[in-house]
């Protein structure tokens, strides 16, 4: 009773009597007070009273901090049962006598860690529902699992403010033992952490509340706008940014055919072949942008954006390659590179020949292209694919039906050599009208794009096979040989799949 004698004097017109709600504080004392009282006289084994001539006694007055903890629990189980809400702060204020006694023994270091431990895996799991973007394919599960945990938590009243009222003292009896008793630094170290897991708990609860509030579904159109704000207020990069690209494409010397095929008074959808593993498509964004100052902003696999490296694809202009959000680049004028074959051409198996497309059937870019009345610009890639050796490929079936995965030999000093770019003209679309739901439309703005991409990659496989410079030890030769004033050196590089012809069949998947 030590405690509510000194709040209620307190705030009576003590130095509690100017805090905000001081009034509302003084009611509520005077309620927990009698409830105190009342649960005291109904124990006759309780000895309250003999507490205050001995408050000064360490050790007896662990052993009183132990009976009114009896007290409190009662109080804290009555609350909760009537809902009385006005003394929930007063009771957290009159912990202090309670508290004090815990302070006095050593932490269970054990039962602490436990609970520290599993509240740190409650707010890993609550911030991976929110850190993960909205375009990736498991955001949706995890915030139904996330309401799913928390909501019957929030249907709790109280339950919330209790769970931070021990949390917080737990974090100041850590603090307490680690400033009067810690030698070795093992209450330290948990003080801090358990500081540290308090402040998250505040953010995490935050975040919580506001799921409960709106719903997954709200949450997820809520993200969804936010991610379109984002693709809209995005801007190019400094043009500095190309030193990234800049070490490689010492090797690769990159050679763009067709730069004024590039529309510059409108916006275009470059479709483009992928070659092996994907390696082509840094370095023509910023090949085209270094040399036209048009920057093309990628579509890219839903993959790409639940992992680390999703942001900086972000910042340099890629997108998750949804309808949604091709509507939202094109509204915004964006020029747009879109490789129809993703994944399957990234990973061509060992029996599908260099530089296949493998689009399937697919109309997806033509109806977009279609739908806004954008130009498609046919381009591709030709060298990249001829540096890798397949060797064998990994069946994982189990995951997509008929994927595979190429296993490729290391590239050698003499597998060097420069890629070749090409951008064929444009193909129009705006004469359709509009009219994105017409297959057959589609269709024929799809099979001409893929003849002239086709045209484009036999010009530069020839292209490819009369440069004397095309790899990097050739290069480094006749420059050295045009130093001394010798004529240009020939070395050739031949392998199997350089004379196998690419069969109908393949061409046409």
């Amino acid at each position: 009773m030590q405690s509510f004698i000194w709040i209620t004097k307190e705030l009576r017109g003590g130095s509690l009597a100017l805090l905000p709600g001081a009034k509302l504080l003084e009611r509520s004392s005077d309620i927990l007070s009698a409830k105190l009282t009342k649960l005291q006289s109904a124990n006759p084994n309780n000895n309250t009273n003999n507490n205050n001539n001995n408050y000064h006694h360490r050790h007896r007055h662990h052993e009183t901090s132990t009976e009114d903890s009896s007290s409190m629990i009662s109080v804290l189980y009555s609350l909760w049962e009537t809902h009385d809400h006005n003394v929930i702060v007063t009771m957290m204020l009159s912990a202090y006598t309670w508290a004090s006694g815990l302070y006095s023994s050593v932490p269970d270091y054990a039962v602490i860690d436990a609970a520290l431990g599993l509240w740190t895996l409650l707010h890993i799991f609550v911030a991976s529902t929110y850190l993960t973007v909205a375009d990736a394919f498991y955001k949706k599960t995890l915030l139904q699992l996330h309401y799913k945990l928390i909501a019957p938590l929030y249907s709790k009243p109280l339950l919330i403010p209790i769970v931070n009222f021990f949390t917080i003292l737990l974090t100041a009896r850590l603090c307490y033992y680690a400033y009067h008793h810690d030698e070795d630094g093992r209450a330290t170290l948990r003080a801090v952490f358990a500081v540290h897991t308090w402040a998250c708990s505040i953010m995490m609860q935050r975040m919580s509340s506001m799921l409960v509030k709106l719903g997954v579904d709200y949450a997820m159109n809520v993200e969804k706008d936010i991610e379109k704000h984002d693709i809209k207020a995005w801007k190019a990069p400094p043009k500095w940014t190309s030193w990234i690209f800049s070490p490689p494409n010492i090797v690769l010397r990159p050679v763009l055919t067709g730069a004024e095929n590039i529309p510059h008074d409108k916006p275009g959808f470059y479709v483009m072949n992928h070659a092996l593993y994907g390696l082509e498509m840094a370095p023509f964004v910023a090949t085209v942008y270094n040399q036209t100052n048009v920057f093309l902003r990628g579509l890219s696999d839903h993959f790409h954006f639940g992992q680390l490296h999703g942001e900086m694809i972000r910042f340099f202009g890629g997108v998750d390659g949804t309808r949604d959000n091709v509507d939202c680049l094109m509204e915004n004028q964006d020029n747009i590179l879109v490789y129809p074959g993703g994944g399957n051409e990234i990973m061509k198996p060992c029996d599908v020949p260099r530089y296949t497309l493998m689009w399937k059937q697919r109309l997806g870019f033509a109806r977009m292209a279609i739908k806004h009345g954008y130009p498609v610009v046919p381009c591709c890639s030709v060298g990249t694919e001829d540096m890798f050796d397949r060797i064998f490929d990994i069946d994982l079936g189990f995951m997509r039906k008929g994927f595979k995965v190429p296993v490729s030999a290391p590239i050698l000093p003499h597998k060097l050599q420069r890629v070749y770019f090409w951008v064929g003209e444009p193909i129009p679309t705006a004469h359709l009208n509009g009219d994105w739901q017409n297959d057959e439309a589609a269709r024929e703005i799809r099979d001409k794009v893929r003849a002239s991409l086709e045209a484009g990659i036999q010009e530069m496989l020839e292209k490819q096979a009369n440069d004397p410079n095309r790899y990097f030890l050739n290069h480094i030769g006749n420059s050295v040989a045009a130093l001394f004033g010798c004529g240009p050196c020939a070395v050739t590089t031949k392998t199997v799949e350089d004379s196998e012809p690419v069969p109908a069949s393949k061409k046409a998947d």
